[in-house]
């Protein structure tokens, strides 16, 4: 039937489908997930300044 013969062929096909959907979904639940809000943004700034202040002193 379509060519698949045997079992490995149509499950390799199978798995091939479900993981191609398994990551696109994945994309778009995490989409913009990580992104940094401006506060964040300058409280890490403001770590980052504080870290050289200390680095210099040693």
């Amino acid at each position: 039937m379509f060519g698949l013969e045997g079992i490995g062929v149509p499950a390799g096909l199978a798995l091939t489908l479900i993981s191609a959907g398994l990551c696109i979904w994945y994309g778009l639940k995490n989409w913009n997930v990580g992104h940094l809000t401006e506060q964040e943004d300058r409280q890490k700034q403001a770590w980052i300044q504080e870290e050289h202040k200390v680095e210099e002193t040693l």
